[in-house]
């Protein structure tokens, strides 16, 4: 009798460890407080906002025979290949022209990741359009007009990067202002206006740098959408594994299965605090330097050892966020371009009234420069060498490989930001 109660109690206690395990492991977090990640839209009248003179429109489609204008700062340029795609987008010029008078611009709401974003191909094309017009203007001896140009692309990148879009709109914002950058350290280095028409449009630049407004705006709509993706994972409105393959005891053991290796709520609390990071992520052009790289958050990832509870969830943030904050990364190359036009001309103005270039960035301090810009990858000064004629960043790795200059750059595997001092 007394084993027969000693059988029982054993095997009571072996099932409760049972039962206890599995709502320990089936155990989801409650929803967590995000309230802060809730992207605010603003309210802008439609005849005020920019964005007005893009809505609907079709990129057109060139002739087959149509050639490519190339770079206006490589030897593929073509002047001619230019003039005629310029004459074949007047339209779209002007609609890029007025889309900058208006006082707002902002795109569409974005509401799942299936929106369509057309425009931002055809405000890409625009762009591409203007900085032709622009090297056009410069070649005719219209130097001043040119050079103002190519401040508008700037300018109309930025308005993309505040236009309350996804972090996908904050990439074309930065990649319209990387053409005009591109065009203006080319300008600056060839123009013969005046030290002070220079200066006055380089100043410009300073109020178009990095839209902090704008990147967590598309940070916090970023973990909308990604609530969006583990709720509809959660509800089974996604799969990641057919049913069709599995056997009838697997197929009745998937609820539980799917509870222990997918928690909604938990994948959604360790997402929060990786987007709530990113959003007051310090960096070098905020008020106290921290550099972008390997420091960066980082979500959680540890899937090793066995049962792993909520293994799909922290696959789930493993696989995208990291590529969601790599916008970071983009937002520090953007810095760089914006900051290598004046460095650059001062390196010019230097050599031209000390007849030689300088051994150290910091001899163009403050006749020439206010201040040495800091690389926003390891908040240390740019790197300049007077033999290679180049500056540098150490890039997102942090590692100085020497700048990137130079016919055997792609051999050795550099990747660091450089920008060379033409000849």
């Amino acid at each position: 009798m007394k084993r027969r109660w000693k059988l029982l109690i054993a095997f009571a206690l072996v099932a409760s460890a049972c039962i206890g395990g599995c709502v320990v492991l089936s155990w989801d977090a409650p929803p967590p407080a995000d309230g802060d990640l809730v992207p605010v839209r603003s309210e802008v009248p439609a005849e005020e906002n920019g964005f007005r003179w893009f809505d609907g429109v079709q990129l057109p489609e060139d002739p087959e025979d149509a050639e490519d204008p190339g770079e206006p700062s490589r030897e593929d340029w073509s002047p001619e290949a230019a003039r005629q795609a310029v004459e074949r987008g007047r339209d779209l010029l002007e609609r890029f022209d007025r889309s900058l008078e208006a006082p707002r611009f902002q795109v569409p709401p974005i509401q799942s990741l299936e929106d369509p974003v057309e425009y931002l191909a055809v405000i890409g094309h625009c762009a591409r359009l203007a900085q032709w017009r622009a090297t056009l203007r410069f070649e005719a001896g219209e130097e001043r007009e040119a050079i103002d140009m190519v401040v508008k692309v700037v300018a109309l990148g930025h308005r993309l990067e505040g236009a309350e879009g996804d972090l996908i709109t904050v990439d074309h914002g930065i990649a319209v202002k990387s053409i005009g950058a591109d065009l203006l350290r080319h300008l600056v280095q060839r123009t013969r206006l005046p030290d002070e028409d220079v200066l006055r449009a380089l100043g410009a630049l300073e109020s178009l740098g990095a839209h902090e407004k704008g990147l967590a705006y598309a940070f916090k709509l970023e973990y909308q959408l990604h609530s969006g993706l583990i709720a509809a994972l959660g509800a089974g409105e996604l799969r990641i594994l057919d049913p069709s393959i599995l056997d009838a005891q697997s197929k009745a053991q998937m609820p539980f299965i799917g509870r222990v290796a997918f928690k909604p709520n938990a994948t959604r609390h360790a997402a929060a605090a990786y987007f709530r990071a990113l959003v007051h992520y310090r960096a070098p052009w905020r008020d106290s330097p921290a550099p972008i790289g390997p420091g960066g958050p980082v979500p959680e990832l540890e899937i090793s050892g066995w049962p792993t509870p909520n293994a799909v969830g922290k696959c789930l943030n493993a696989v995208r966020l990291p590529t969601i904050g790599h916008g970071l990364v983009s937002v520090g190359k953007s810095r760089l371009d914006l900051a290598a036009p004046a460095v650059l001309f001062a390196l010019r103005r230097h050599a031209r009234d000390a007849g030689s270039l300088p051994a150290a960035l910091d001899e163009l301090v403050p006749r020439y420069l206010p201040r040495v810009p800091l690389d926003p990858f390891d908040a240390k000064p740019l790197k300049w060498s007077r033999e290679k004629r180049s500056i540098w960043s150490v890039g997102p790795d942090r590692t100085d490989k020497g700048g990137c200059a130079g016919d055997d750059q792609y051999a050795r595997g550099c990747d660091d930001p450089t920008y060379e001092l033409e000849p």
